[in-house]
Order: structure tokens, then sequence, then C-alpha cells
């Protein structure tokens, strides 16, 4: 109840009061009339005077309410939005400004020549309203991948031919971002910050202190979807039988804190899960044992895809088995199912206020043996795998845009040990950025291969292999993408190699350097 309406009641109870008291006056005089004298009369004559009298209504002064002033605020437009949000979240009863926001080129220039009253501008030199990190570019088919504390300082300074600064949101899929000094602009601890300021003419500078606390946290704020691919797991052969028969037998324990830093953490897993079903007849089966879903699941893996030609090794009982294992400990699976429709349905995670839609395919050459992989198409009525039909693929997609802000779909395709990506791989994979997804994820050919920006959209051909390496590569990569809601923003490529059991290793100096150049050169 605010202060009018108390004031309101007050003045009603009053009235009341003093009209009850008059009556009670009334009613004792009548009752003198009756019973007593005339010095009665009198008395009880005075005596309903005062109590008629002795509560004054009292005088009700309404407190007028201030008018806004006026203030021009100019901003620059990339900051447009956080600074409309960050207004309409003052408070309104009453409001002691009337905001009136100009986007500017140069907001210091507006206000200097009068035409604003606040301007938002970079520096500390006024109130604080935020910091937002730096990003030290190149582009994407560059082999540089680092700058020390003391390099990006220096181009800050001086500037760089060859190296862009602007800030991490604007950064693009085909830009690479240098980290400095090992951090990426999305740590905590990144030391390359920008600050931005509200300075105000004399008068407005109240105004500029009230809207400073929330512009801080509109314009700190980010959102921003890390994601961490790998290739080709298979969890079979030599890691199966350590992570079976060894308490210490984890596959991802030295890689693992490059995946659970990520948001999203995805893979495809070729091979059957568990202890069920027979041996397909084709030449190459595998099976990891269900103690593996446990590695899985400390490596941080949030998603897998089972769109392959390995996932019905065992056959059917054997996948949905694999399914219900990696379910019953958090981990998503897409591009497999009980039915056609399981099969072909899109995982969403909903994370950092975004929907993120996942949808997986297999298109891969019949075997030399004869089998062919795309008879363990779900049906209707039969568990299978999500055929990668591109008809199909872009109906899914154009779909699965109205459910989710981002879409991505994760492709088992191409020829094994071959760099390039085949006719079939680049026509699922444009169908899919076509009919609107953000990110082909690619693999099946165990090796690394390129990057190609397309529509709009990023496609990874070839992720690689993440265990037990083939083509004689001993080399992959994790794949760090950052989504926001234009789509990737950044791509980076993290080298891996292997161990003589097949268990990734965190790549370094030399060999890091060659595998990223070799994703540099195919991308060219």
């Amino acid at each position: 109840m605010n202060k009018t309406i108390k004031e309101a009641a007050t003045l009603k109870r009053t009235v009341v009061q003093h009209r009850l008291l008059m009556v009670l006056g009334l009613l004792a005089l009548l009752a003198a009339c009756q019973y007593g004298g005339e010095n009665k009369i009198h008395q009880a004559a005075t005596d309903a005077l005062a109590m008629a009298t002795q509560t004054d209504p009292p005088v009700i002064k309404a407190t007028p309410i201030p008018t806004p002033q006026p203030v021009k605020l100019s901003v620059p437009s990339r900051w447009l939005q956080a600074v409309e949000r960050s207004i309409s979240e003052l408070p309104q009863n009453p409001a002691r400004w009337l905001w009136d926001v100009i986007e500017a080129e140069d907001p210091p220039a507006e206000l200097s020549q009068g035409r604003a009253h606040v301007a938002l501008v970079p520096g500390n030199q006024g109130e604080p309203a935020g910091s937002r990190p730096l990003a030290f570019v190149v582009p994407f088919a560059t082999t540089h991948d680092a700058l020390t504390l003391s390099e990006a300082e220096q181009i800050l300074d001086q500037g760089s031919g060859s190296v862009e600064v602007v800030d991490w949101a604007e950064v693009t899929a085909e830009k690479s971002v240098l980290r400095v000094d090992g951090f990426h602009p999305s740590d905590a601890d990144y030391p390359m910050m920008q600050s931005w300021s509200l300075i105000a003419a004399p008068g407005f500078e109240s105004a500029a202190a009230e809207l400073g606390p929330g512009l801080q946290t509109a314009i700190s704020q980010d959102q921003v979807v890390m994601l961490a691919a790998v290739g080709d797991i298979i969890l079979d052969v030599g890691l199966g039988e350590t992570i079976a028969f060894s308490s210490a037998g984890d596959p991802f324990a030295e890689v693992s804190e490059l995946l659970t830093t990520a948001d999203l953490t995805i893979g495809n897993f070729e091979a059957a899960l568990g202890d069920q079903g027979q041996p397909a007849d084709k030449e190459f089966t595998f099976r990891a044992p269900a103690e593996a879903v446990l590695s899985l699941e400390s490596a941080g893996f949030d998603l897998l895809s089972l769109a392959n030609n390995h996932a019905m090794d065992y056959g059917p009982h054997a996948l949905l088995q694999g399914i219900d294992l990696l379910l019953e400990r958090g981990i998503a699976t897409v591009g497999a199912g009980r039915d056609e429709v399981t099969a072909h349905l899109p995982f969403i995670f909903r994370i950092n206020d975004m929907e993120v839609a996942f949808l997986s395919y297999v298109n891969v050459p019949v075997e030399w043996h004869g089998f062919d992989t795309r008879s363990w198409s779900a049906s209707p009525t039969q568990p299978g795998v999500a055929w990668a039909d591109p008809e199909r693929i872009r109906s899914e997609v154009e779909a699965a845009t109205y459910a989710a802000d981002l879409v991505i779909v994760l492709l088992h395709s191409g020829n094994e040990c071959i760099y390039q990506p085949s006719s079939v791989q680049e026509a699922a994979a444009h169908a899919a950025i076509e009919a609107g997804a953000t990110l082909v994820l690619g693999h099946h050919a165990h090796v690394l291969q390129g990057v190609e920006f397309y529509g709009g959209g990023v496609i990874a051909y070839g992720l690689g292999d993440f265990t037990f390496p083939e083509c004689g590569t001993h080399s992959g990569a994790i794949f760090n993408l950052w989504l926001d809601a234009r789509g990737v923003r950044q791509l980076e490529v993290v080298p891996i190699v292997f161990a003589p059991d097949g268990h990734p290793l965190p790549a370094e100096g030399e060999q890091a350097a060659t595998i990223r150049n070799l994703v540099v050169e195919l991308t060219n």
C-alpha cells in the first residue's frame, strides 16, 4: 500500500470516529433532558460539544512526484542492447532519469560537443561499466597459435600487420585466437582485458553512478557454450582388456583435463558395449566391456554418436544394452535407437541459456568383404542406425532449427585413411549447413581432415582417432569450439598423440605444431 492510499484510509477512519463521538454526545444530551434539570442539560451540552470537537480531521498534503530529468546517453552500437537492458532494470517508481540512448561511432565526441550528457567509453576514467577480454586473432589457416604476455602488450601498444585485436565476442570462425601466456579469452585468469566506463557532463554524474553497476554485469556477461569434440573411440582390443582387468585402467586419465573443462564433450563411440549378442558377419567387430562406461563418464563425455559402422557389431540387443549402460551414467546417445524414430531423433542440451541440438548419421562405403552398413538402418519396428541420406538430413535439420538455437550434425562418412573428404561426405555436410545447421563434425577416415567454412557454417570433415590409431598416423586432435547465438565463434585444434597401447596423450612442442599444421594445410 503506497503513502497516498494509507493517508486516505486514515482520513476515513478519523471522520467515522468524529461522527461517532457526535452521536454519543447527543445521546448524553437527550438523557439529561429526560432525567435532569437545567444544570444537567447545560453540562451535557458542554460535554457533547467537547466530545465532538476533541478530534479534528487531519489535513492531507499530497507528496509531489519528482519529474524525471532527461539524459542523453551515447554508446557504441555493439553495446546498445546491453545498455537498453540495463536501463530497463533500473528502479521505475519513481524514475529519476528519462534515458535517451544514442547509438554513435564516437561517443566521447558526442559528449564533448554537447549532444550527449553521458558516454560509454573504453578505459577506466569514469564510472566503472564492466570489462571484456581482448582477443588477438589471425586467419584460421595460420600456423601461429600463441603469444607471450609481453608480445600481446606490444601489439596492443604498437599494432601489428598480422595480428588483429578485437573483443572476444566479435571473433568469427574464420579466425584463430592466439592464447596469451597459455590463457584463452574465455579463461577466468586471462590477462588482456578491456575496461569500459561511463563519463558524464557536469550535473549528470549521479545518472552515470546509477546506471554503472547494472551495466557492469550486462557488459561482462557472455552467452557462450564451449564444446570439446573428438573422433573415433574404440575401447576394444588392448584398451578394453586394460579397462576390464585393471583397477588403474583409465585410458583417458592423461587428457581428461582437456575434456572436462568444456561445457559439453562429445565423441563417436565405435563399438558395441556390454556383454550381449554375437559378432556380426563382417571383417572387424569391436565390443567394449561394460566397465568402459565408467572411463567415459570420468572423462566428461556428455554425448556419444552411435551412427557408425560398428554400433551393431554384436547385434541389436547389444546396441540397446550399450545405450542403456550409457544412459545410466548420464551419457546421452544420438544416431541409433530401438526404431527409426529414436535413431533419427535429435538430442537437445539446454545450457548457458542456449538450446543446442545434435543429430547423427552414417554413410560409409560397402566393406571389402561385402558388408553394407546400410543394412543396419533402423526401421519402424527394428533397432538400428540413422543413414545419411542428404535429403532426409536436410528435412530433419530444418525441423530441429525450430526446436533449438543451434543444430550440430555428427557425420560418420568418407574413406578410411584418406585425408580429403569424399563427394558423399561433402553432399551430406553441405545439405546440413544449407538446411540451417551451425556445425558438422565428421569421423570414420581415422585421419585428420580439413575444415571448410561453408554457407555461414563450419564443417570439420575428419576429427581423426581418439583411441587405438589406425592408418599409421599415431596422432589426432581434440577440437575445441566456442558457440554463441551467431553460430561457431572459434575453432581450436588441440593435438594429441598415442601411447603404445592406444590411449591418448597431449602432444607437445614440435609434435603438436606438426599436427596443427596438417589441419591448416588440409584446410587450405
